[in-house]
C-alpha cells in the first residue's frame, strides 16, 4: 500500500529496518514509489553518510509510473545499530525535501571476556588473559595480536582453544616500569572477508592507591560517667572503656 505522499510522489514507506547478516560487507534496503500526478517529476537523492550508495531505478519519474530507490549500506568495521538519512527532493512547483530514514543492526561477530587489563604500580604484575570467542555460528579466527602504541612494554601471546571459535591471549606487562601507562592491544580477525575487523584492548598500569583521607578524629571510647546520659554504670572507673550495662 502507497501511504505517503510527496507532491505527485506517493512512497510505500519512509523508514526500512534492515538485519546484517553475520559476515556480510554490505546490506540493501529497497524504497518503492509511484508517480501520481499528471508531470514528469524528477527526484534527487543525498545521503548523509559515505557509507551509503544509492541508486533510482528510473529517474525522471513518468506520471503512473513506479520506480525503486535502492540504499547500498557499507558495513566496514561497523557493529551494532546504525542509522543513517536520505534527504529526497522533488522539482517543480509544488518540490519539497523530504527525509528516509534507514536503520541496520549490524550483528557482533566476536564476543571479548575485557576491554581492559590492568596492575597497579607496586604490586605483583602476573601475566593476565583475555578470551576472544565468535559471538556468532560463523566460524572467525584470531589471526594476528601485536601491542601498539606499547608505553607499557607488554607482551602478548596467542593461544588457540578452539580453531574458529575460541582463542586466549596471555599479556604480560615490564616489571620495570615504574610510572602509570597505556597500551594497546589489536586482534586481527578474518572476518568480514571484504574488510576482515581489527578489535582493540587496553592494557594499563595504574598509580598506587592512596590511603583515604579521613575527614573527622575518631571517635575516642574513653568517656567519663556522665558523658553516657541515661546509662547506668556500677564500679566502672572513669577512664576505662565502658559499654551501656543498663538501658534507656
Amino acid at each position: 500500500m502507497l501511504t505517503s505522499v510527496w507532491a505527485q510522489v506517493q512512497w510505500e514507506k519512509e523508514s526500512l529496518e534492515l538485519q546484517a547478516p553475520p559476515g556480510k560487507g554490505e546490506v540493501v534496503g529497497v524504497y518503492r514509489c509511484k508517480n501520481m500526478g499528471d508531470k514528469e517529476v524528477r527526484l534527487q537523492v543525498q545521503a548523509a553518510c559515505p557509507c551509503l550508495r544509492v541508486e533510482l531505478s528510473k529517474n525522471p519519474l513518468p506520471p503512473g509510473e513506479s520506480a525503486e530507490l535502492k540504499a547500498t549500506f557499507i558495513i566496514g568495521d561497523k557493529e551494532g545499530e546504525q542509522n543513517v538519512l536520505l534527504d529526497v527532493q522533488t522539482d517543480g512547483k509544488e518540490a519539497r525535501d523530504t527525509t528516509l530514514k534507514l536503520r541496520i543492526k549490524i550483528p557482533e561477530l566476536i564476543k571479548l571476556s575485557t576491554k581492559l587489563l590492568s596492575w597497579r604500580i607496586g604490586e605483583l604484575r602476573p601475566t593476565k588473559t583475555l578470551d576472544v570467542q565468535a559471538a556468532t555460528d560463523l566460524p572467525i579466527k584470531v589471526v594476528k595480536v601485536r601491542a601498539i602504541n606499547n608505553a607499557c612494554n607488554v607482551t602478548v601471546q596467542l593461544e588457540t582453544v578452539e580453531d574458529g571459535k575460541h582463542y586466549r591471549i596471555h599479556v604480560t606487562p615490564d616489571a620495570t616500569i615504574n610510572k602509570p601507562c597505556v597500551s594497546m592491544i589489536a586482534i586481527a580477525t578474518d572476518q568480514p572477508r571484504e574488510k576482515p575487523r581489527t578489535y582493540l584492548v587496553y592494557a594499563s598500569l595504574r598509580p598506587v592507591l592512596s590511603a583515604p583521607v579521613q575527614s573527622n578524629p575518631p571517635v575516642s571510647t574513653h568517656f567519663q560517667p556522665a558523658e553516657i546520659p541515661g546509662t547506668i554504670l556500677e564500679n566502672v572507673p572513669a577512664t576505662q572503656p565502658v559499654g551501656a550495662r543498663g538501658s534507656h
